[in-house]
């Protein structure tokens, strides 16, 4: 027996085989959960969103806020210092 009697055996048993078929009730299955799974995420995204356009505005303005704080403070300390010198 050559090695080509046994390429040709095999592709013959290949050939044999049967083509599988897709599963339909379990290709529902998997559409379900993924349609469930985006549906999840989409409500997740859209509670991220409502929740980033109360918090971003406020983080900002209290970011200011601080910065305009420091910088009150650092010119007071200057005038404190001009004046009791």
């Amino acid at each position: 027996m050559t090695s080509a009697d046994a390429d040709h055996r095999r592709l013959d048993r290949l050939a044999a085989l049967s083509s599988p078929a897709p599963d339909p009730a379990r290709a529902a299955r998997v559409r379900a959960r993924c349609c469930a799974q985006l549906a999840r995420d989409r409500l997740r995204a859209e509670r991220l969103a409502a929740v980033a356009s109360v918090t971003r505005p406020l983080v900002a303005s209290l970011a200011v806020a601080l910065l305009c704080a420091a910088c009150l403070a650092d010119m007071i300390s200057i005038a404190i210092r001009t004046l009791t010198v």
